[in-house]
């Protein structure tokens, strides 16, 4: 896809919806408050996500 952004879901429905849209999902869990913390940028969106430039590998966990 054409896409500039990583677009992050706000809850684990939401997520699971997007993601099966396009076959099987599977969700991970983003620690955004760290990535936050850490100085990344997030832009919210009018529909309820939120968009990054790019999550490095060790903020993301299994979904619980």
């Amino acid at each position: 896809m054409d896409r500039n952004f990583v677009h992050l879901s706000m809850d684990m429905e939401s997520a699971r919806e997007t993601g099966e849209r396009h076959g099987n999902a599977v969700v991970l869990t983003v620690a955004s408050g760290q990535m936050q913390q850490n100085g990344f940028t997030f832009f919210p969106t009018a529909s309820d996500v939120w968009l990054v430039d790019h999550v490095p590998p060790d903020y993301l966990h299994a979904a619980g």
